[in-house]
């Protein structure tokens, strides 16, 4: 069973959500863009693994599986994917 990190609805990753899309912007020529450095895409969810990778400290994700903890979304849904499909 894979999930993507967007599925993980829990209080944590609203607030994460959240600070995530005051680091982003849409810019017409570009696609979407991280404010604190400047890297775009043309697709809003690399960004958002972008930011919370790069630029956000977490206390860590766990995977609702089994007993690890990740370091970001993204690190989960790789793990998911590897570990649990």
């Amino acid at each position: 069973m894979v999930f993507g990190y967007w599925q993980l609805e829990t209080k944590f990753n609203l607030g994460l959500d959240e600070a995530i899309e005051k680091l982003i912007y849409r810019d017409l020529s570009l696609g979407w863009v991280c404010s604190t450095c400047g890297y775009s895409t043309r697709i809003k969810t690399n960004l958002k693994f972008h930011v919370e990778s790069q630029h956000l400290q977490t206390s860590g994700v766990k995977c609702p599986l089994c007993p690890m903890v990740l370091q970001n979304r993204k690190a989960l849904y790789n793990h998911t994917y590897a570990k649990h499909r």
